[in-house]
């Protein structure tokens, strides 16, 4: 696990697992959010997000990044973040990881 330092400008890459079963491109990116951040944009005000198969299961997977500055989370050490969305057709997905927080 890497360490997240908060207030930071880096990023916080987040992978949205695609099954057989779930298209992680039907998550509407303006939906996201992880721990209260959601995704960034560039310069251009294109969302920061990508397909690419993480996994290896041959499915696509949705990652985007947030901004660790935007992360509202408390405390230091490793603390459970919890990244919503909806879908095109409005169906709530919610997952929940850990990351381990410096100040």
């Amino acid at each position: 696990m890497n360490g997240t330092r908060l207030g930071s400008l880096g990023n916080v890459p987040v992978a949205i697992l695609g099954t057989p079963d779930f298209d992680a491109s039907s998550v509407e990116l303006d939906t996201i959010t992880l721990a209260g951040a959601t995704v960034r944009v560039n310069g251009r005000g294109i969302a920061m997000a990508s397909l690419q198969d993480v996994n290896g299961d041959g499915v696509p997977d949705l990652v985007v990044h947030v901004s660790t500055k935007a992360l509202a989370v408390a405390g230091a050490g490793d603390v459970e973040v919890v990244l919503t969305g909806l879908t095109v057709d409005g169906r709530m997905i919610e997952g929940r990881d850990t990351i381990r927080v410096i100040r």
